[in-house]
């Protein structure tokens, strides 16, 4: 299993160029316009930011592990954002929507959501899960996905209060994070293939490659 870190920095303008393309597109619009989000988003400035960042950091890690062959790849998005109540609804409205997984649907890319809040009326395949729980991952077949994705799994507030019973803004503290690897790295290692990549933004662990952020 390789890693690749998404708060590194380097760029691979090829890589760059290829996302670049993408959104140029129109890919953002069109997923607001599926979820009916985009006036609601487009007039809260924080929001939107949040939302290009998700969307554009994800496609260029995801492009960079699968050397830009991405439309034939399948990808794992765990802790995928929900649209329902929880510790981050609470804390950061409209931020922590599976977006990364929205926009890979809009592509025409197999993806795989998984989180622990509500994914009702979400377009893309998913699941509710807990991921604290040994062997959430069992019903996934082994060696099946290029790619597992958590962007901000690790640092989630609803990670923090299922652990500690306390909600509060910021990352995740240790143990948490802690506990939820030792019970998810095995079964992520089973569920990709031999040479696929688990992206992720845990800074304790020690990673073997490097990525940037798209925005500067």
């Amino acid at each position: 299993m390789n890693f690749l870190d998404i708060k590194a920095r380097s760029k691979d303008e090829a890589k760059f160029r290829t996302v670049k393309d993408m959104l140029g597109k129109g890919l953002i619009s069109k997923v607001l316009d599926e979820y009916d989000l985009k006036g609601e988003v487009q007039n809260n400035r924080k929001l939107f930011d949040r939302v290009v960042i998700d969307i554009t950091n994800g496609l260029y890690c995801f492009s960079l592990a699968m050397n830009g062959q991405i439309k034939r790849a399948r990808v794992l998005d765990l802790g995928c954002g929900s649209n329902g109540e929880n510790a981050e609804a609470e804390l950061y409205p409209g931020e922590y929507y599976p977006w990364f997984a929205r926009a890979l649907h809009a592509l025409d890319i197999k993806v795989v959501g998984i989180d622990v809040g509500s994914l009702q009326g979400e377009r893309f395949e998913h699941y509710e899960k807990d991921l604290l729980t040994p062997g959430s991952l069992d019903f996934l077949g082994t060696g099946y996905f290029d790619v597992v994705y958590s962007s901000r799994l690790f640092s989630s507030p609803e990670l923090e209060k299922r652990c500690s019973g306390i909600v509060r803004p910021g990352d995740a503290d240790k143990n948490a994070r802690e506990r939820l690897r030792f019970v998810l790295l095995p079964q992520i290692e089973r569920v990709l293939k031999k040479r696929g990549y688990f992206i992720t933004s845990n800074p304790e662990w020690t990673l073997d490659f490097e990525v940037s952020d798209l925005i500067d």
